[in-house]
């Protein structure tokens, strides 16, 4: 559950309207999991918070010990793309993954998928071929109700008979991993590719289920009714947003590096998409982020060598609420303190801006929807502070200064200030 704050100075209000306050479950998930036989396991994941009520999340089975293939799993899962992606949203080490994942990573997708790992664990490899979900023109309003990036598919349906096929490949390597002390000191390296060809009925982009791209992030955190996600009057609205791009295909790349030494840790990732559009050729648009923390407690975090991703979930030294039958208060639990850096640049793909009288006006905001794009540069710096009641309980306060320069100059560099905290508990 999440409650924010919003401060913003005048180009901020001109550009996205008034942020509005709120409260809400940013997810409610419910997951089954379990094992066939020895070698076939399978995950049933809904969530009742996001848009559809429920959403369909994991939903999907594998074979293990298939040899070289290692592990081949069907079904809809998160593709192998970023660290930020393969990084369980239960273990993240803010409110929410980076600008640059939220803007252009597409997460989860229908497909197919193997991966495995060297014998000494250290290397780790995936790929998958999947459908890459459509884009839904609502010619209405000119909204995108399911987009290429920046949102799960909430359905895991494709239709459309142009293009909708894609490829990813990730790979990565720990570079130092001490065994005894089980990753408290470790050296990861990594990076990936993926080449999509955008899905839709193969008519005009300006139809229903047309072949478009939009890439939109949100400031680090989100409150307000999801269905309308991205309208000021319903919650955080995007603070970058490309707009509508009709376009075929896109090549997306990312590279990581990350570390642990005792309980200080870092990770960093660079992403970029070079898409090739319909109107304007083909445009860049690159985000990167670097993240580091420290645990005031001595606890450090884990990692995943299945996935090679670091994982920011700890168990407390000593648990401030104790877990298991008759206890009550024991200890510190755990603390962090963190701090992440997050740069974003979606270029002007060639859209015009609103008109200054009707952003004036307050008939329509910038970034709060794909028909009024807002892009340019975008840079988040974030404060946290994580607090671990237990293994399974966690209270999360972040604090994020944003700064978005935007390409059209009517509406001028805005500075947003935003307070958030989270209560947290997996079961």
């Amino acid at each position: 559950m999440d409650t924010a704050f919003y401060n913003q100075d005048l180009a901020s209000l001109r550009t996205y309207g008034q942020m509005q306050d709120g409260t809400g479950f940013r997810r409610t998930r419910l997951q089954a999991y379990g094992s066939v036989s020895e070698h076939t396991n399978y995950i049933i994941e809904m969530d009742f918070a996001q848009a559809g009520r429920p959403s369909f999340f994991d939903v999907w089975a594998e074979q293990t010990n298939l040899g070289w293939l290692g592990t081949v799993r069907i079904g809809q899962f998160r593709q192998p793309y970023t660290m930020d992606c393969l990084t369980s949203v239960r273990h993240l080490e803010f409110l929410e993954r980076s600008t640059a994942f939220n803007s252009m990573d597409p997460l989860r997708r229908v497909g197919i998928m193997s991966y495995n790992m060297s014998e000494d664990r250290n290397t780790m490899w995936m790929g998958s071929v999947y459908r890459p979900s459509y884009t839904f023109l609502n010619p209405t309003n000119n909204t995108v109700t399911d987009a290429v990036t920046g949102i799960d598919s909430r359905f895991g349906n494709f239709v459309g008979n142009s293009g909708g096929w894609a490829t990813a490949w990730r790979a990565t390597h720990l570079l130092w991993y001490d065994e005894p002390a089980e990753g408290r000191y470790l050296l990861h390296v990594g990076g990936g590719y993926d080449y999509t060809q955008i899905g839709g009925n193969g008519g005009p982009p300006s139809a229903a289920n047309g072949d478009l791209y939009i890439a939109r992030t949100i400031p680090g955190v989100f409150v307000g009714e999801v269905q309308n996600i991205g309208v000021t009057s319903s919650g955080t609205p995007n603070v970058a947003n490309s707009g509508n791009i009709p376009a075929t295909s896109f090549s997306f790349y990312h590279a990581e590096l990350a570390g642990q030494y005792g309980s200080a840790h870092f990770q960093t990732e660079w992403i970029a998409t070079s898409l090739q559009t319909l109107t304007a050729g083909n445009i860049m648009m690159n985000g990167a982020y670097f993240q580091t923390g420290y645990f005031l407690t001595g606890e450090h975090c884990g990692y995943n060598r299945q996935f090679g991703v670091m994982d920011y979930n700890v168990r407390p030294n000593t648990e401030f609420f104790g877990l298991g039958r008759g206890k009550g208060i024991a200890g510190w639990g755990a603390w962090e303190v963190a701090g992440r850096w997050d740069y974003l640049n979606l270029p002007n793909a060639g859209f015009a801006p609103p008109s200054a009288a009707a952003v004036a006006s307050g008939a329509t905001n910038a970034g709060t929807n794909a028909a009024n794009p807002n892009p340019g540069t975008l840079n988040i710096g974030t404060v946290a502070l994580n607090w671990w009641w237990n293994q399974y309980t966690r209270v999360q306060f972040n604090y994020m200064s944003v700064w978005q320069n935007s390409d059209f100059a009517v509406y001028g560099k805005s500075h947003t200030n935003v307070f958030a905290l989270r209560f947290q508990v997996e079961f």
